[in-house]
This record gives C-alpha cells, structure tokens and sequence, in this order.
C-alpha cells in the first residue's frame, strides 16, 4: 500500500531554470496527505532552500537534503551525517585549482563559496537561492561539514567528474546532480541510506515509498522504494532501471491521487 512519494527537485519538478514550482503542486501534495500518503522532498539542495520553494506548504513535509547528509522532520534535525574534515579540505582546495570550476561547501547551517568569478556568489545566491556565506579560506569555516559540490558552467563536465573521481575516490564519489553541478557523495551517505533511515522513523515499509528522480545522484533509491519513477528527460542510467519513466510529475501525482480518491 502506497504510503510515501519521495521525489527529487531539480531536473524532475524545476526544469531550465525554473525558480518557483508548479502551484498545481501543493494542492496535490494536500490530496495525497488527505489518502494517508507522506510527501518528501528528496533532493541535493540546502533545507532553507527547499523550504522557500515550498513556502505554500514548507510545514506539511519533511526534507531529505544534500543528497541524504541532512535529514529534516517537523522542523528538527533527525539526521545529519558529516564530513571528514581533513579530506574535505583536500578536495574543496583540489576543486579551487581546477580552471572554471568553483567549490561548494554545505554545512546545515548554510553553505560557504570562495568565488573565483564574481558572479558565482550572486548566481548562488539570486538564482539557486541558497543561504551562501563567504569564506576567505575553506579552513575557516568552523561548522561541520556536510556536503561537497563542484560548479562548471562552461567546461566538459564528463571530463571533470572524471578527473575528479580520480582525486576523491574511494571517500568520496562524483555524481552528476543537476546542470552544472557535480555532487560529491560518501559511502553510507546518499539518498536511498537516508530515505531507509526515514522510513524506520516514520514506521512507513520502504517498499510502500515511490521515488521519482532524474539523474545520478537518484540511482541511489533503486533499491529501496518499491517503485521508481525516472523523468524521461533524465540520465539514461536512471531510465533503463526504474520501472517507468514519466513526463510530468504533476500529471502523473494527478491521475495517481484521482485513482486513491476513487477507492
């Protein structure tokens, strides 16, 4: 019995640039909630950031948040993983040297840039509307660290996330999360670990959970939810695995929550 939708944000509901959700939406989370069915925010972005982008119904869902480091329920913290300190270091100082590329560090606070380009403060800030703070150096920073990313508007970003496997692994592995980004994610820290961890919490089976997602960084929800959803615009890899692939997800939540009213 269907007890969870566990979808992600960029590239599945926000597309090209997108910076408000679809307000056909929240009326449809409301229906779901009402047939006894959980939503959950699964997604590689800040808590205060998903938060904004589902203002309407922010204190109505919980909140899987940089790709499973941070887990948010009623406003609380019912999971946070860290980051070694001493590695991260390494590879935020190994992403500065690289050309075109800047650093993202997320702490559950905020996240922390040390822009090379004047405009990658403003476009985290206006465009991706995170909570950004700015460090001189990445080992001032005195919180734990939760999550690294890796920005590239410009290069090859298969090359990167190449060269960038080859510096991080095995601690950690880069994923491609959304347009321009790379991810960093480490062993026992992704999605699918936290959505379990979740689910034990929430007494809710995992096998009653869909998840719906499109790139790598999603892959780690196979497995998990009884059934995946891959938006057909998504990473080939994602779409040969799950067991449908989806256009719209407010249509499908549509014509899903119609089918749970009806019984």
């Amino acid at each position: 019995m269907l007890q969870m939708i566990a979808c992600d944000i960029d590239g599945t509901i926000l597309f090209d640039g997108q910076k408000q959700l679809d307000p056909r939406l929240f009326p449809l989370i409301r229906r779901l909630q009402a047939c006894g069915v959980e939503y959950l925010s699964c997604s590689g972005r800040q808590y205060a950031n998903q938060r904004r982008l589902f203002a309407p119904i922010a204190d109505e869902i919980s909140y899987i948040c940089e790709n499973g480091s941070l887990t948010m329920h009623r406003g609380e913290a019912v999971a946070c993983e860290t980051l070694d300190r001493a590695k991260s270091l390494d590879l935020l100082n190994y992403i500065q040297a690289q050309p075109g590329c800047e650093g993202l560090l997320s702490t559950q606070r905020c996240c922390y840039v040390k822009p090379k380009e004047a405009g990658y403060l403003a476009h985290m800030r206006e465009y991706v509307g995170n909570d950004t703070e700015v460090t001189p150096e990445w080992e001032d920073v005195p919180e734990d660290f939760i999550k690294i990313s890796l920005y590239c508007p410009r290069g090859d970003l298969l090359s990167v996330q190449k060269r960038m496997a080859e510096f991080a692994e095995p601690y950690l592995t880069p994923v491609l999360g959304g347009y321009n980004w790379i991810d960093f994610l480490r062993d026992g820290c992704d999605k699918g670990i936290a959505l379990r961890k979740y689910c034990q919490l929430r007494g809710i089976a995992p096998e009653d959970v869909i998840g719906i997602g499109d790139n790598e960084n999603d892959m780690a929800l196979l497995g998990t939810v009884g059934e995946m959803w891959a938006m057909q615009s998504g990473h080939p890899n994602l779409i040969a695995r799950a067991d449908r692939s989806v256009h719209s997800v407010v249509e499908e939540l549509d014509k899903l929550v119609t089918q749970l009213e009806a019984k």
